[in-house]
């Protein structure tokens, strides 16, 4: 059984939670400069689109070496037989991937809106998947 690091998903999942914070904070002030909110939306998008890819790819590694299962090579079937093996909702994750499609494929306002609305749901979702790889990785 090969190692399977997770240090790479820890920190860019602590950084879009810290992004994330940041812009929940600047959008709530009332005068804050646009360019300012907008560049906090971008990088908010950024780092979902990258933490999301990374989630996928490490629990595919992890499912492959450390529960036997087959080579898996889309990141809905690697979400749905996590789902099945109980690590994750993968309703919840299906729409992560909807929304990272969306985001890597239009940028306008209305696009932006919908995928910024899924964050919430993945900070949450992603602070589960990812506690459960801790518990089960031995990352020594």
């Amino acid at each position: 059984m090969s190692e399977v690091n997770i240090s790479k998903l820890q920190n860019a999942f602590e950084n879009f939670l810290e992004m994330y914070e940041y812009y929940k904070n600047i959008k709530n002030k009332k005068n804050e400069n646009d360019l300012i909110l907008e560049s906090a939306k971008e990088s908010v998008v950024q780092r979902f689109e990258y933490t999301q890819e990374l989630f996928w790819k490490i629990l595919k590694r992890y499912m492959e070496e450390y529960l036997g299962v087959e080579a898996i090579q889309a990141s809905k079937d690697v979400y749905r037989k996590a789902g099945e093996l109980n690590i994750l909702d993968t309703e919840q994750w299906f729409k992560f991937v909807s929304a990272r499609n969306l985001a890597s494929h239009t940028y306008n306002e209305k696009n932006l809106e919908e995928v910024l609305s899924v964050m919430d749901d993945f900070a949450e979702h992603g602070k589960h998947v990812l506690k459960y790889l801790e518990d089960n990785i031995n990352n020594e």
